[in-house]
């Protein structure tokens, strides 16, 4: 019963990333892999919104049940009733590309069979491993992120002090994301659990396989994005690393995600600022994740600018290029 609170109160941030993402995303025409690229960004967008609310709350007050619960519950909301509004009058998903692959024997077929069953062996392995080690794989992830949660969660007023420099060797200068969300999930669920900090760990893991199969399928094709995903499930580094709670994979998810985006704003040819908007949200929520994400930040704006220019860009790629700095600006700020 315990697990399942836990569970329960990982899917809220999930929800609401999910309601964001449809809010947020251009309406086009409805699509499976549409729905896949919005799933994949929900935890993105849940985590990266509830962490810096609940930062800011903490720093308002002092972190409690009540400031976790104040700030899902206005995110959640938020959220359904933009999306709500959003989807009014917008199709239903298109899901029979999917079904139709497996109507037929086709490459597409045999490769969605195999990615899933890659998927399931993933799901498995991931479980044996939190049943082994439930604290993390590795230093970084008790020593520095589990850590900083525990202050966070049992420090009352003086959770500060988790960030002195008297634990220099803790990293105390690291960003938040990673700790507020496991944190904040921890005084929902009212128990400090460790399958929480698994959860959030594993939830970006499959978050990018989401955003690399939605985002190639709709860039190029179907049979790309399938392959692409196939290929990143056959990594057990990648594996393994993402379950053990580092802060790697995390940063690797918004660093694709928003590499995505700005391909989709780029190959877009209406006039669209939330894309890139989005695109500049994701790469700055790097920063938010690890400081190495400063150096993605840098180094994705040069590339994007000097992409622009290489293209002769005119005033719409000026535009977008603004909407990103706004973007980022809004998840650094």
């Amino acid at each position: 019963m315990r697990e399942l609170a836990q569970f329960l109160a990982f899917l809220i941030p999930l929800a609401s990333g999910f309601a964001l993402a449809i809010a947020l995303m251009p309406p086009r025409k409805a699509s499976w892999a549409g729905l896949f690229l919005r799933l994949g960004l929900a935890p993105g967008l849940g985590f990266g919104a509830s962490s810096i609310a609940f930062y800011a709350a903490c720093r308002a007050m002092h972190p409690s049940a009540t400031a976790a619960w104040l700030v899902h519950a206005g995110i959640l909301a938020i959220s359904v009733t933009a999306a709500l509004q959003r989807t009014r009058n917008a199709q239903t998903w298109d899901l029979s590309p999917v079904a139709e692959c497996f109507r037929k024997p086709n490459m597409l077929r045999a490769l969605a069979i195999l990615l899933g069953g890659l998927l399931a062996s993933s799901l498995l392995a991931d479980a044996i491993m939190h049943s082994k080690s439930p604290h993390g794989g590795g230093y970084d992830s008790f020593i520095s992120w589990n850590m900083r949660a525990r202050w966070i969660f049992r420090g009352g007023e003086i959770w500060q002090n988790g960030f002195s420099q008297l634990l220099a060797q803790t990293h105390p200068d690291y960003p938040l994301l990673i700790p507020c969300s496991v944190a904040q999930l921890w005084f929902i669920s009212g128990a400090e659990a460790q399958l929480i900090s698994s959860l959030v760990a594993n939830s970006f893991k499959y978050g990018a396989l989401c955003l690399l199969v939605s985002g190639l399928s709709t860039l190029r094709t179907p049979l790309t994005g399938f392959l692409a995903g196939i290929f990143l499930l056959g990594i057990p580094f990648f594996l393994s690393h993402g379950a053990s709670q580092f802060a790697d994979v995390p940063a690797g998810y918004f660093l694709l995600a928003a590499v995505i985006l700005a391909c989709k704003a780029r190959d877009d040819e209406r006039p669209c600022r939330m894309l890139p908007a989005l695109a500049g949200v994701f790469i700055g929520l790097s920063a938010w994740t690890k400081n190495e994400g400063l150096l993605f930040v840098i180094a994705f704006f040069l590339s994007h600018a000097a992409l622009t220019k290489w293209r002769g860009g005119d005033k719409a790629d000026l535009g977008k290029l603004a909407s990103m700095f706004l973007g980022t600006a809004i998840a650094l700020v």
